[in-house]
């Protein structure tokens, strides 16, 4: 059941981690060049192990997504398929807010740079082409190919707020 509620004098939208997301029209995160994506996250109370995506653009291996994956007590950030950051979880607190941006400049193995609050947390690849042909989903992960009925779940159980797109790499 997809909800908002109010975050002091912002409002967020709330995913129930089964079947809710929001799709745009049309790609937010540009196909190629310099791109930065900031989100506020924060994963609800006494949830069970699994992936749960913030955003996702693209399909098959031409993708880019932020999403925190809980295994067991520990929890770790997946950066599209190239890049994972373990065991994040033991120094954040992910069921309260906080601001996650992800930014690329260039190309590379290293093109890429995640923060949270504000602090950077590391780098890693992400690919060189981001397909555009599908909307950016925000709660959910990217298609698995364009226009196919099935598609992946991965579906965010928390709230989200305040997801912008900037077509150049912002700085921390």
């Amino acid at each position: 059941s997809f909800r908002t509620q109010d975050v002091g004098s912002k409002t967020s939208a709330y995913f129930d981690g089964v079947d809710d997301y929001i799709e745009t029209m049309n790609a937010s995160i540009p196909s190629s060049g310099d791109f930065t994506v900031s989100a506020w996250a924060k994963l609800a109370d006494s949830i069970p192990a699994n992936q749960y995506t913030i955003f996702g653009q693209g399909e098959g291996s031409n993708n880019v997504f932020l999403q925190i994956v809980k295994n067991g007590s520990n929890y770790d950030l997946r950066i599209g398929n190239n890049w994972t950051i373990y065991n994040i979880g033991s120094s954040i607190d992910m069921t309260k807010w906080h601001q996650y941006t992800l930014s690329r400049t260039g190309s590379g193995s290293s093109d890429g740079s995640l923060y949270i609050d504000g602090k950077y947390i590391g780098s890693g690849d992400i690919v060189d082409y981001i397909d555009t042909r599908s909307g950016l989903r925000i709660g959910r992960l990217y298609d698995i190919s364009f226009n196919n009925s099935n598609d992946y779940n991965s579906y965010f159980k928390g709230s989200i707020s305040d997801l912008r797109v900037y077509n150049k790499a912002l700085g921390a």
